[in-house]
């Protein structure tokens, strides 16, 4: 990793150590309620309807959220680690210091959020919709983002590190510092206001000029 690079990295999570966490118990998730410092494993909390509930300076390993209703779900400094968050309803979230971890995410959505020094590593975020939210120092890492839909985005200090990004959508994104070498970007829809704020490498740019409509005799 250059310095560049580093100097884009989020800020990690700011946790206890994991002996220092309580470990909890937790058969459902109501609205409106916070967890603070409580290391929790293995949950099944699917279809669990919980607006506005909080997660602070928690570790969740393997918590099932999936089929979920949880808008303006609250993260500050979490660690979630192989969990599932397939087809869950997390508009208006707010996220920060948050690191995502082999998390199953397919058919998430988190619309209109507020995304700010999260890492997603190893993660399946495919059918995704993030659309008219904000993303500030964030790190995608080995993920799989095909057809994606990331229309009306704000993206600040963004990397896409090594992800499919397959027919991803990007059209009306704000793009300022977006990295998107090393990433398969074939199908990717976005104009050239978008490509102005993007990074790529030698081994994208045949893709890139076909998006341009430029011919190279």
């Amino acid at each position: 990793m250059n310095k560049n690079e580093k100097d884009r990295m989020p800020r990690e999570p700011m946790l206890p150590r994991v002996d220092e966490l309580e470990k909890g118990t937790i058969s459902e998730l109501l609205p409106g309620q916070a967890c603070e410092n409580i290391l929790l494993a293995d949950p099944d909390l699917s279809e669990t309807e919980a607006s506005d509930a909080a997660f602070d300076s928690c570790v969740l390993k393997n918590v099932d959220l999936s089929a979920s209703s949880v808008k303006g779900l609250r993260m500050l400094d979490v660690s979630f680690e192989h969990g599932n968050l397939a087809n869950t309803n997390m508009d208006e979230a707010y996220l920060d210091r948050v690191r995502f971890v082999s998390v199953r995410m397919t058919g998430v959505k988190i619309s209109g959020a507020k995304i700010k020094d999260v890492v997603f590593k190893n993660c399946k975020i495919d059918l995704s919709a993030f659309r008219f939210s904000k993303f500030k120092n964030v790190r995608f890492e080995n993920c799989v983002l095909s057809e994606a839909d990331f229309v009306s985005v704000e993206f600040e200090n963004v990397v896409f590190a090594e992800c499919d990004m397959l027919n991803a959508d990007l059209s009306q994104t704000k793009l300022r510092n977006v990295d998107v070498s090393g990433s398969k970007i074939e199908g990717l829809k976005a104009g050239p206001e978008q490509l102005r704020g993007m990074t790529i490498d030698y081994s994208q740019v045949p893709y890139i000029v076909q998006l341009t409509g430029v011919t190279i005799k």
